[in-house]
């Protein structure tokens, strides 16, 4: 368990929800942590001068952001939703379930971590970070709503081992509409329908170990942190 001393800890009976708003005069100087089987509702209109932490909890989180949040956002395993429509923020996680991550005009960055993720950044660079294969496999891949070249938004694909038979750490390199030739490390991408399939191959057998659905006409080198 956390040291209560350094955060604002909230547990509560198993399946229950704890409700939390924070008026626009609000300022919350504290952590917040979810602890055991517990599920958050936050509606913040004013300054959390610290970071949410539901990765210990055990239900789902809601956070509605019109304010300011000073540090990280990490949420917990179960399905959960961030909206920031107004409010900043420097990174939220999603951490394990089906997640929904909602940005804003901002600069975002939005970690969909494991499971299925929808992640829309809004208007602004945003950058799509993604630091495992298993973010988003074949057959159960994130979705990236609203992906805009000319808004230099980004898919960074920097923390994952794009060949996982050689020694270090690989980057990915980028083969276009090209099908996999059999080499551990290229990435491809394929129109289907309104989105784009972004598609790895880690270890060379020719099949995607991860694939990612962006809305957008298309994507260039460019648009990959790789």
């Amino acid at each position: 368990m956390p040291d209560a001393q350094y955060c604002i800890l909230i547990e509560t009976s198993d399946g229950k929800t704890s409700h939390i708003t924070n008026l626009s005069t609000g300022v919350i100087r504290d952590d917040i942590v979810i602890w055991g089987n517990t599920s958050l509702s936050l509606y913040n209109l004013g300054e959390i001068d610290g970071k949410i932490r539901c990765s210990e909890g055990g239900g789902d989180t809601v956070i509605i952001n019109r304010g300011v949040i000073d540090d990280w956002v990490e949420l917990g395993p179960g399905d959960d939703k961030f909206i920031s429509p107004l409010g900043l923020f420097r990174r939220v996680e999603g951490f394990g379930g089906n997640d929904r991550l909602v940005g804003n005009q901002f600069k975002n960055l939005l970690i969909g971590g494991l499971d299925r993720d929808t992640m829309k950044g809004g208007d602004g660079a945003d950058t799509f970070l993604f630091q495992d294969t298993h973010d988003s496999i074949a057959g159960s891949r994130d979705h990236i709503t609203d992906f805009v070249h000319a808004q230099h938004d980004k898919i960074s694909l920097f923390n994952i081992d794009a060949d996982t038979v050689a020694a270090d750490d690989q980057a990915f390199h980028f083969i276009g509409k090209a099908a996999f030739g059999g080499t551990a490390g290229e990435l491809r991408v394929e129109k289907h329908r309104a989105n784009v399939i972004v598609s790895g191959d880690v270890d060379g057998d020719g099949v995607a170990d991860f694939e990612i659905a962006v809305h957008t006409a298309q994507l260039v080198k460019g648009d990959f942190v790789l």
